[in-house]
């Protein structure tokens, strides 16, 4: 049967058809040698503008593409460097913080901690109720706040721990957990006849006051029934009550109470010293200045020590102590004099070099940390 195509004039007889572009034409699809010239240009034509359109769209892809990228890359720069900046205040912030807190130093006394101590528990004062205890003020401070005028006089206890459980705050609650704090502390309320309640950190956190489970009245226990359970069940300060709890805090109910004296009747050996009498058993006429002031908080204690051992005397003839310990000390030059970077760098060394970390150097470990304890508050040399 023969083809119904016809070859061109220029192809010879029996040669195979040469395939290129198919066209659309009102006939139907045909080779672009099925066609004449005029029907090719179009096509060639609108094939170009579609090629053309479709590079269009393609580049404004990519250039939608680019500048969404750009506007992200400008954003993370400018989040980094906001968290610079922020990072930097704090920095600042907290280097001008210490550096006030340890403008007099050479007034501090140890006596004058106290109210201090329970100042910055209940205010949160993380950074420096830190400098305080690291330099070995007592924990468990008592302090007398006197209520009332010059006919009554009322007063409650406080500990720097039962402060920051009354107002709820876990940050100084578990760092004074952390220096040592008792968790079973009994504090007093008490008046010219002697304790009137007793309450411990546990009782503060569930209350968010000076408020215990078991009240005194007239020397006689008072249980408070279904408001113990009513607290229990629904304490003020969770978070700082859950902590006291794995600490081992007990309610005031259930632990032993203080001695404390009474009217008429002198302070004796082993009795708390009742804050609303004088050492005779005589109530006082009127509240001390010094126990209505609320100062703000002195500045922090001065370092134990200035200078901590030398390197070499520490490691005596310990080869391998010896190369470690000038390698830190050469870490410790290196932060240069600011008082920030060098504190942060030695928390960083005290826990790499905690006995705990290296179990399998456990003796050399211990050396280390017990020569980063002795020279942790040693000043940087000028």
């Amino acid at each position: 049967q023969a083809s119904a195509e016809a070859p061109p004039a220029d192809r010879p007889l029996g040669a195979q058809p040469r395939h290129g572009m198919i066209i659309d034409t009102p006939d139907g699809p045909k080779f672009e040698w099925e066609v004449d010239e005029e029907t090719l240009r179009a096509a060639q034509a609108a094939t170009a503008e579609a090629a053309a359109r479709s590079r269009a769209k393609q580049d404004a892809r990519e250039s939608a593409r680019r500048e969404a990228a750009e506007r992200e890359r400008r954003a993370a720069e400018e989040e980094r460097a906001a968290c610079e900046r922020a990072r930097l205040e704090r920095e600042r912030a907290e280097a001008e913080a210490e550096a006030a807190a340890r403008t007099v130093v050479a007034e501090w006394q140890p006596a004058a901690s106290a109210p201090a101590l329970v100042s910055l528990a209940r205010r949160a004062e993380v950074d420096v109720l830190r400098l305080w205890l690291e330099a070995g003020c007592d924990p468990d401070a008592l302090v007398p706040e006197h209520k009332g005028s010059d006919d009554f006089v009322h007063c409650d206890d406080w500990t720097p721990l039962s402060a920051a459980a009354a107002a709820g705050q876990l940050s100084t609650a578990a760092l004074l957990l952390e220096y040592g704090a008792d968790p079973n502390f009994v504090c007093c309320s008490s008046s010219f006849d002697g304790p009137r309640r007793f309450y411990s950190a546990l009782d503060c956190a569930r209350t968010g006051e000076a408020l215990p489970f078991v009240l005194v009245v007239d020397g006689r226990e008072v249980p408070s029934g279904s408001d113990e359970e009513r607290r229990l069940a629904c304490a003020k300060h969770p978070l700082v009550e859950r902590a006291l709890l794995q600490a081992g805090g007990q309610p005031a109910a259930v632990l032993p109470r203080p001695s404390m004296s009474a009217r008429g009747q002198p302070c004796a050996r082993g009795q708390r010293q009742n804050p609303c009498l004088d050492k005779d058993g005589v109530p006082l006429s009127r509240v001390p200045a010094s126990a209505t002031s609320r100062p703000l908080p002195p500045p922090p204690p001065p370092p134990p020590s200035p200078h901590g051992p030398a390197a070499a005397a520490f490691a005596g003839g310990d080869g391998e102590l010896l190369a470690v310990l000038e390698a830190i000390e050469e870490r410790l030059a290196s932060c240069g004099a600011g008082y920030v970077a060098r504190r942060k760098l030695m928390r960083g060394l005290l826990l790499e070099w905690h006995p705990d970390k290296k179990p399998e150097k456990a003796e050399l470990a211990t050396r280390v940390f017990q020569w980063l304890q002795e020279v942790k508050w040693q000043e940087p040399a000028a």
